[in-house]
């Protein structure tokens, strides 16, 4: 839900375009503007974070020492035992 407000100014040549744009994929010039924050903003910090993470997973990965699936089937199994 939106609940925030604010301005942008924009010169009239850009403003046109918006505006050609949002009627073409009907929508509002409003509506594209939130996307590219999104596209610009947000979704490379959230990329950035995946990657930090499945980079930090590989790094635990390796520190396990398994080479096979058979070896991480057997640390499974002994972990069961207790």
């Amino acid at each position: 839900m939106l609940t925030k407000r604010t301005n942008i100014l924009f010169d009239e040549q850009i403003f046109k375009y918006l505006v050609a744009l949002a009627d073409k994929g009907k929508t509002s010039v409003g509506e594209l503007v939130r996307k590219a924050v999104i596209k610009v903003y947000i979704k490379p910090q959230i990329n950035y974070r995946r990657m930090t993470s499945f980079k930090n997973i590989l790094r635990l990965k390796k520190g396990l020492g398994h080479t096979t699936a058979k070896e991480i089937k057997q640390s499974i199994n002994y972990g069961r035992k207790y």
